[in-house]
């Protein structure tokens, strides 16, 4: 079953939004190139753990994924995640702070990359016993049967086609895994001016407190500005690239077994400001639920 809902502030948001427009599925990022610097790489996914964690204006958008992570986790009965995509760690250190200490549900997170941070797993493997780092390359659309878990994706889904986005979903169906997907970025004419002012703005002002330091890091900011166009760059297109609820649903119509599932798919406006709406792709196996 499928549960859809869509909320947005009519007066502010309707007339900036570009839903009707096709999705931009043709053009890329620079992230992901198979061939792009591996420095400049885990520069921007650096900076994207840093807006997850603080957001535009002392917003954290992490909060927005923690009702969700609760209601479908404790429905599947796990307290394991196996995050896809997960480049530099996305937002789970706060969220799994967040999860224990407000509401006594502590998490164990494995993390999985395509391109893995190898220099962030060792990191990771070597400092904490309830987060991991997988250092092999692991393709989300084709995950390892070993890997035990609730299936997260933190502003990824986007970066991939149709066919390859089905598979994913598909992926986790077919070995009964639940699965959420969170977009915070959104297409809309609003958001893509929001990117293209906040993020590089905010490039400039958080790159002095990214840890470990790196003189690099602070060369290619400031003084030939090369990883703020990047960061601007892949945010507008990421906006451009985002799948809109219809679609979502779409790609659910196709996947075989999705009708075992609770589905919930919504898009919703921040009450606060900006009024950029985020994303959210949940399923869990309906079997799960009835053994509650």
């Amino acid at each position: 079953s499928i549960e859809v809902s869509l909320l947005r502030n009519q007066t502010i948001f309707a007339m900036f939004s570009v839903l009707g427009s096709k999705r931009l599925s043709t053009y890329f990022e620079f992230n992901d190139l198979e061939n792009f610097p591996s420095f400049l790489r885990t520069c921007l996914t650096d900076l994207l753990v840093r807006f997850w964690m603080f957001g535009p204006f002392g917003k954290p958008y992490y909060r927005l994924s923690i009702p969700y992570l609760l209601k479908s986790m404790k429905a599947m009965k796990t307290n394991k995640v196996i995050d896809l995509c997960s480049g530099s760690g996305g937002p789970w250190p706060l969220v799994q702070k967040e999860l224990l200490e407000k509401h006594n549900f502590p998490v164990e997170v494995t993390f999985t990359d395509l391109f893995p941070n190898l220099e962030k797993a060792k990191e990771v493997n070597e400092s904490n016993n309830t987060f991991s780092y997988i250092e092999d390359s692991v393709d989300a659309s084709n995950t390892p049967p070993h890997l035990e878990g609730f299936f997260v994706m933190f502003c990824s889904f986007h970066h991939f086609q149709k066919e390859l986005a089905k598979k994913i979903i598909q992926n986790a169906v077919s070995k009964k895994k639940g699965i959420a997907i969170f977009e915070m970025q959104h297409r809309s004419i609003l958001a893509i001016l929001l990117v293209a002012l906040c993020l590089p703005i905010g490039c400039l002002i958080l790159t002095p407190f990214i840890r470990p330091f790196s003189f690099w890091r602070l060369f290619w900011t400031y003084l030939i500005p090369v990883i703020p166009f990047f960061v601007m760059h892949d945010g507008v297109v990421s906006c451009l690239r985002t799948y809109s609820v219809a679609e979502l649903r779409e790609l659910l119509n196709e996947i075989e077994g999705a009708n075992e599932y609770q589905w919930t798919i919504e898009s919703r406006t921040r009450l606060d400001f900006p009024p950029i709406p985020f994303t959210v792709l949940v399923g869990t196996p309906i079997m799960s639920q009835k053994e509650q």
